[in-house]
């Protein structure tokens, strides 16, 4: 494919996936309004291919530290979704999941509720592009590294053998009742042939 048309298909891509991200954020809304006890609302208001290798500069940088939450997809669908949250927005997130201070807290501590946020978060991304195109999929327990970004999205990078030059990535915005926002990003890891076939 020629420059042209693959630009081409990427945008076709990009939109979509927007276009199922209304479902997505509708489920991730009422699963997160669930698992807190009140009212929360997910946003994915923006889906783009970008280049692996521009990832982590797109994202604040390589030497960033951020979080990044994995969850594994198997099925009809492979692939897997890493959700990537600065730390200082990481920390917020735990304070409002579990009524804390939003102040840093240790790896060594329990982390399940954060583990929870990524699960629902993917899973309800993910699950939403399932039902668009009658794919049956499997989501595995979600994986949590505190690390700089670049090598965050290297670990995962490494689980595949091919995902192609470029990547979907979702930015997602989470409000927290009517004054808490916070944000982070999704990455959608999938080879490049079985993208193609979830757009057919």
């Amino acid at each position: 494919a020629g420059p042209q048309e693959s630009a081409a298909f990427e945008q076709e891509a990009a939109d979509a996936l927007n276009s199922v991200g209304s479902s997505g954020a509708l489920r991730a809304s009422m699963a997160l309004s669930q698992l807190t006890g009140g009212e929360v609302r997910v946003g994915f208001p923006d889906s783009r291919m970008v280049k692996i290798s521009e990832v982590a500069e797109l994202l604040g940088g390589e030497e960033a530290e951020v979080a990044g939450i994995y969850v594994g997809v198997n099925g009809e669908l492979g692939g897997g979704v890493l959700i990537v949250i600065s730390t200082g927005q990481l920390w917020r997130i735990h304070g409002l999941l579990v009524g804390g201070s939003g102040a840093k807290i240790e790896m060594s501590e329990d982390m399940s509720a954060l583990a929870e946020f990524g699960n629902l978060l993917s899973a309800s991304f993910i699950n939403a592009i399932a039902d668009e195109t009658s794919r049956v999929v499997h989501i595995d327990p979600p994986e949590i590294s505190v690390d700089m970004c670049l090598p965050v999205i290297d670990s995962v990078v490494a689980r595949f053998n091919g995902t192609g030059e470029r990547i979907l990535l979702t930015r997602a915005v989470v409000f927290f009742g009517d004054d808490e926002e916070v944000a982070c990003d999704l990455l959608l890891f999938l080879e490049p042939q079985a993208l193609k076939e979830l757009l057919t």
